[in-house]
């Protein structure tokens, strides 16, 4: 699922805040949803910082990270 079509509101909302070349801290990133669309918004200049104190969430965060090449 693309992140803009979970909580769309949410996500147009902090994408807004997001810009290339941005550092970007994603507390409580779960799986990793918003994280990838940090991670496209601020692109290769920026830097994403994803915290997921939940052994198995951080689990597949790290997963999708690397499915989606971050």
């Amino acid at each position: 699922m693309r992140p803009e079509a979970y909580e769309p509101d949410v996500t147009a909302l902090l994408a807004r805040h997001a810009r290339e070349g941005s550092t970007v801290i994603d507390i409580g990133a779960h799986v990793g949803l918003h994280t990838l669309m940090f991670s496209r918004r601020v692109g290769a200049a920026g830097k994403v910082i994803a915290v997921e104190p939940s052994p198995a969430n951080a689990g597949l965060l790290r997963q999708h990270l690397i499915w989606n090449s971050c």
